[in-house]
């Protein structure tokens, strides 16, 4: 599990501060690690858990969002990872996952990170969106005229 999350978040962390920088990535984790352990608290009261999932899905839905939205490339992650990711995550809340010997699984904390992911690329995407869409303010080059204040075709 560990090791899973590790890497998760390597990829698609890496993806993120490689594209958009540091600042924002340490901000998407903050954010989405505090509030999908929140979520988690809320739904299954008080008990010892923590970790790092409800941030993996939360990195996931940042990317699949932001790219829907503007997809330029920046961060793409292949549809099969998307779908396999969604499959569990489903899968998980509707499994008797610990009947089956998986364990319990912090399903409100997997779904939380995800929404609010998905929540914190919207409008960061647009705002993007917006700002490649408008065209560039165009500068005439003044009207060069020679000695005679007649127009000089040259130029």
């Amino acid at each position: 599990h560990i090791t899973f999350n590790s890497l998760w978040l390597w990829e698609l962390g890496a993806l993120i501060e490689q594209r958009l920088g540091g600042l924002l990535l340490v901000a998407l984790v903050v954010l989405c690690g505090g509030g999908s352990n929140v979520a988690q608290a809320w739904y299954s009261g008080p008990s010892l858990f923590g970790g790092m999932s409800g941030v993996v899905y939360a990195l996931l839905g940042f990317c699949w969002v932001y790219n829907a939205l503007l997809p330029d490339g920046r961060l793409w992650v292949p549809r099969p990872i998307i779908a396999f990711m969604l499959v569990w995550l489903v899968f998980c809340m509707v499994a008797p996952t610990e009947l089956l010997g998986i364990g319990s699984i912090a399903n409100a904390a997997h779904l939380a990170g995800l929404l609010l992911g998905c929540l914190l690329a919207a409008p960061l995407a647009l705002w993007r969106r917006k700002r490649v869409a408008r065209p560039p303010e165009v500068h005439d080059a003044p009207e060069v005229h020679d000695a005679h204040g007649d127009r000089n075709e040259e130029d």
